[in-house]
């Protein structure tokens, strides 16, 4: 099994999330999802032939304030993209598939990123799942990056989500949760094909000076380092090919706090145009995806 990208985590309003805007129906399939084990949120679905999604998700309405606040996006603000995730990966992995259990492969990433020395390290495997809207119960585990206490600000951790992937590993088959099969399933109106890369800017310099950089982390998930003519670029697998190649990750520091918390770019393989697609989920804040033309 290796480390492949999993899905982006978008966070919008619960009405948005019910019609959503033109931008994102004109040029992607969105899939309803269903609604997650612990009954706070739900989502829907965009899924690449590249077997990547993205996933909008939402609190659901009338949510005590205070339990969405204990929820790992509760404080997070709508209308961003507030986390992204990897998973361990062969063809349909999950146990009782025949094949290498994910949770036990997942514990060489973590115990690389532990021997890595830096400050942060990963959570066990917490259990987790949702209800389709058909009635499939789905179950995986998740596992989040955790900062050592010292280290935290005013009792939170000092990075937030996106910095650092979470995990999520399949406990029932992972084209339960990803409907990759159909193949109208994976056909989108701007005939997008795959993630092509992901860029994560920080605006905490103290954070990216640390003594023992962000980088380790990331050189411990790729098992490599970066070439030095691409310093804090990394190139990762996605589940299948598309565009002929991977996704590349991109560390940035953005001074100055010019932008709010942690934020991620995303760019996509398109057989179509290559060109920009741009829109809001809430007002004063516009996403920005680039598409970029494969002929494959």
């Amino acid at each position: 099994m290796h480390p492949v990208l999993d899905h982006i985590v978008i966070l919008v309003p619960h009405q948005t999330l019910q019609t959503l805007p033109t931008w994102i129906t004109d040029n992607f399939t969105v899939l309803n999802g269903g609604t997650h084990a612990d009954g706070t949120t739900e989502n829907k679905l965009i899924v690449f032939q590249d077997r990547t999604y993205l996933e909008l998700i939402a609190f659901v309405e009338g949510l005590d304030p205070e339990k969405r606040a204990q929820h790992r996006w509760g404080r997070r603000s709508e209308g961003h993209i507030v986390d992204w995730a990897m998973t361990m990966f062969t063809d349909d992995n999950y146990p009782g598939a025949g094949r290498e259990n994910p949770e036990v492969e997942f514990q060489q990433v973590q115990k690389r990123v532990r021997d890595s020395q830096f400050r942060v390290g990963y959570e066990d495997p917490v259990a987790g799942g949702r209800t389709t809207p058909a009635g499939k119960v789905l179950k995986w585990s998740t596992s989040s990056p955790g900062a050592f206490k010292k280290f935290y600000k005013n009792g939170q951790p000092a990075f937030s989500g996106g910095g650092l992937p979470f995990w999520c590993l399949d406990r029932t088959p992972r084209s339960w949760r990803v409907p990759h099969e159909d193949p109208a399933n994976v056909n989108h109106p701007s005939k997008v094909v795959g993630i092509a890369g992901v860029t994560v800017l920080f605006n905490d310099d103290d954070l990216w000076h640390w003594p023992e950089k962000l980088e380790g982390v990331y050189d411990a998930i790729a098992n490599s380092k970066p070439s030095p003519t691409t310093i804090n670029e990394w190139e990762f697998q996605v589940p299948v090919t598309s565009g002929g190649r991977g996704w590349i990750l991109r560390l940035e520091a953005v001074l100055g706090r010019r932008i709010p918390d942690v934020s991620v770019h995303l760019k996509f393989f398109t057989k179509g145009e290559a060109r920009k697609i741009s829109g809001k989920f809430v007002d004063g804040h516009e996403l920005e995806f680039e598409l970029v033309k494969v002929d494959k």
